[in-house]
């Protein structure tokens, strides 16, 4: 008889395992930089071996549905560590994320995420604050005139704001643009956009001139 209640009782706990395994459940948090405490707006979730992610507001929030206790979370943005974290039944997970540490030229952050310098198969060039500050210019664009190999910076007009043309040797398109992809911290850059994001939106009544959002930045607040 004692065996058999035995039997039962483990059974039935397998079954109560089981079902809170089989249980899904929401996940929510904030996610920020580990140093100054920003939050990292863009940042990408996903479910460990899967195609289920979400990722953050403008504030750094998230929220991700049908999460079980026994997934792993991925936590990865261009520029910080990739962190993997076990849910464990948890409904709230906040990360503090780690940035990258470029250590002279052992990590590189490129167009499409991080690489080791020397797994790079492309042309990666890199100018230093150092070789800029005691170059007499307005703009960090003149800054790189003769700097890069490669690069082409020809000034159009010598009005205030004014956008230079800017050629990289080797690329050409016939139906898309050929000036380059300014990225900075980690946020892409076009001449439609201003330095907040907000679209020029040119309208038969009223075309604002054409302007180098660029132009705003100090060459001197340029890290690298």
């Amino acid at each position: 008889m004692r065996t058999k209640v035995l039997l039962v009782c483990f059974v039935m706990s397998l079954m109560f395992i089981g079902q809170a395994f089989g249980q899904t459940h929401r996940v929510t948090g904030r996610v920020i930089d580990q140093d100054d405490r920003s939050p990292l707006p863009g940042l990408n979730i996903v479910v460990k071996n899967t195609q289920r992610g979400t990722t953050t507001d403008t504030e750094g929030r998230y929220v991700l549905e049908n999460v079980s206790p026994q997934d792993t979370l991925v936590f990865t943005y261009i520029g910080y560590l990739r962190e993997e974290v076990p849910v464990g039944g948890r409904a709230v997970i906040d990360m503090f994320m780690e940035s990258l540490v470029i250590r002279g030229e052992e990590v590189t952050v490129v167009g499409y995420g991080t690489q080791q310098r020397r797994e790079i198969t492309g042309s990666v060039a890199r100018i230093s604050t150092a070789a800029l500050r005691d170059i007499p210019v307005l703009s960090f664009e003149q800054a790189i005139q003769g700097q890069l190999a490669g690069v082409d910076v020809q000034e159009n007009t010598g009005e205030p704001g004014g956008e230079p043309n800017i050629r990289i040797r080797g690329t050409g398109s016939i139906s898309a643009g050929n000036e380059p992809l300014y990225v900075l911290d980690g946020l892409p850059m076009s001449k439609n956009l201003d330095l907040q994001g907000s679209l020029f939106r040119r309208r038969a009544a009223f075309k604002p001139p054409a302007t180098n959002p660029l132009a705003a930045l100090n060459p001197n607040d340029i890290e690298s």
